[in-house]
């Protein structure tokens, strides 16, 4: 059994449930009311059809949802909320997934989960439009819970996951960006989905205000710890494993805190030359591993990765006593370990 399985023991079941529900409800949204469509509507729901089947199929990890579930085993009704549990953890995979494509398209990544990403394979216009259907999806998901608070929470997290985004563009090759701003960038683009996360499934499962509190601090914090150790695996990681070139951050200008880390050491004219380097000359494979190599010599990535740790601490110290504190202490150590 992998580290991950052991993790999410206690919620085997529902986490399933979930996978399944997620396949079911792409799967089911496209086939209604086909009888109704004319010739031309039904040949636009084969394509939709055809790209939802593969979002459905390169199902991740789904850690959004474990948050979910885990947090709900803080609340009494855990078990008499499985069903609607089960629905708002599909819905925020859903977001994710969208989420994913977008960024894919902004970024012209051509893998996703070791395989052609959906722009890739369908192009911008199609990738949009099922970013967008991923989104409504979602959506319509939480509003058959009619729990008011989860749906605000929602549309406030899914606006500041579009100002992670947009920030993100902006500072895009920035060689001066500094560690505070990438985690403000972080905060709204990671960190906040995963906040919400433990605070939808603690309420939904009648927790107190003070344990949902606790439990969205917890998912800040846990995070951008994640999202620090993933980003370091762009310097480090396997290829294969990462499902993208090593590097491919750092090409498409999005620095890291690895690379920030790098970036402030250096004198102002050589931070200038990287900056052409990655903006004026298209940065080739050469490049890109010259300036790879130069980021791990320099002690940065450890330097980043002490700063996850510290920040998985800080996760650590915000859950309350409960049942699921062990796994989501376990849970933490895992997502900032070097072997994920």
């Amino acid at each position: 059994m992998s580290p991950l399985a052991e993790i999410v023991a206690p919620i085997e079941q529902p986490l399933a449930s979930v996978g399944r529900f997620l396949s079911r409800q792409l799967a089911e949204e496209l086939v209604t009311h086909t009888a109704s469509l004319t010739r031309a509507h039904l040949e636009d729901r084969e394509l939709l059809s055809e790209v939802a089947a593969y979002v459905s199929a390169g199902q991740g990890k789904l850690l959004r949802p474990t948050l979910v579930l885990l947090a709900a085993q803080y609340g009494p009704a855990a078990e008499a909320k499985r069903e609607a549990l089960v629905q708002a953890a599909t819905a925020i995979e859903l977001v994710h997934d969208a989420t994913l494509i977008h960024d894919d398209i902004i970024d012209e990544a051509p893998l996703r989960r070791r395989r052609p990403s959906v722009p890739s394979k369908w192009g911008s216009e199609v990738s949009v439009i099922m970013g967008d259907f991923l989104y409504a999806k979602a959506f319509s998901l939480l509003a058959a819970l009619g729990d008011l608070r989860v749906i605000e929470l929602m549309a406030q997290t899914t606006a500041r996951l579009c100002q992670g985004e947009m920030h993100e563009v902006e500072r895009r090759f920035d060689v001066t960006i500094r560690d505070e701003e990438y985690v403000r960038l972080i905060d709204a683009k990671t960190a906040a989905l995963m906040a919400a996360s433990c605070e939808t499934g603690a309420q939904l499962a009648g927790a107190s205000p003070e344990v949902v509190r606790r439990l969205s601090e917890f998912g800040r914090a846990f995070g951008l710890a994640f999202q620090i150790a993933d980003d370091c695996l762009d310097f480090v990681g396997d290829a294969e494993l990462l499902g993208k070139a090593v590097g491919a951050d750092v090409g498409q200008g999005n620095l890291s805190l690895p690379a920030i880390y790098w970036l402030r050491e250096l004198p102002p004219a050589q931070r200038d030359e990287v900056h052409q380097i990655l903006t004026e000359t298209a940065a080739g494979p050469d490049e890109l591993r010259a300036i790879v190599e130069q980021i791990r010599r320099s002690g940065a990535v450890d330097a980043a990765y002490a700063a996850a740790a510290q920040w998985a601490e800080q996760a650590k110290a915000a859950l309350p006593e409960g049942p699921a504190r062990a796994a989501l202490a376990a849970l933490t150590d895992y997502a900032v370990s070097r072997n994920i």
